[in-house]
């Protein structure tokens, strides 16, 4: 058995809903790390740990769960999520938040234009991030005014935004911002 059935039998497993969790072991039991192969749109050859690391966070994508990627710094960790992000595109709906430290924004819009560049990258950061905020929650309102539902007057979630759809800071694929900003 795996280390997680092995917790959660010991009780070291806080579940709220039981069934949920069951349900979540057999899909991770039934699962085969996903060997997806670099999509020839990544500008780079992953190195074997990287690919497998690439596998292990596809793996978790599957599973629905989350997932940390730790090694020394300088390994590709960075090119590694760029690739999951590239492997997941089309499946994916909406954008992406990447929330990182400040000093690192720079170096993730450089890694996006030189593996990637076909991604539209949004850096959310510095007092620019005021009137963009401003100008997106304009938009928001604007939305929910036009698909208001007229009998109950809630506002429709089933409605895909469209506000995210041009190629405007708003239809960017990626946004980067800081925990400074986040909190």
């Amino acid at each position: 058995s795996s280390l997680i059935q092995e917790l959660y039998d010991l009780e070291c497993v806080l579940v709220q809903d039981r069934q949920a969790w069951k349900n979540q072991l057999k899909l991770m039991a039934m699962t085969v790390i996903d060997k997806a192969n670099v999509p020839e749109t990544i500008q780079a050859k992953l190195r074997s740990y990287q690919e497998d690391g690439l596998h292990w966070l596809r793996t978790m994508h599957i599973w629905g769960t989350g997932g940390i990627l730790a090694d020394d710094m300088g390994l590709g960790k960075t090119l590694q999520v760029i690739t999951l992000l590239e492997t997941t595109r089309a499946i994916r709906q909406g954008p992406v938040l990447i929330v990182l430290p400040t000093s690192l924004l720079f170096n993730w819009q450089r890694e996006f234009d030189k593996f990637a560049p076909h991604f539209q990258i949004y850096q959310y950061y510095g007092a620019k991030r005021a009137n963009v905020f401003k100008k997106l929650v304009e938009k928001i309102g604007d939305y929910k005014k036009q698909h208001l539902e007229s009998n109950s007057m809630k506002f429709n979630h089933s409605i895909e935004l469209d506000l995210f759809s041009s190629k405007t800071t708003f239809g960017s694929d990626i946004y980067l911002t800081s925990y400074q900003v986040m909190q």
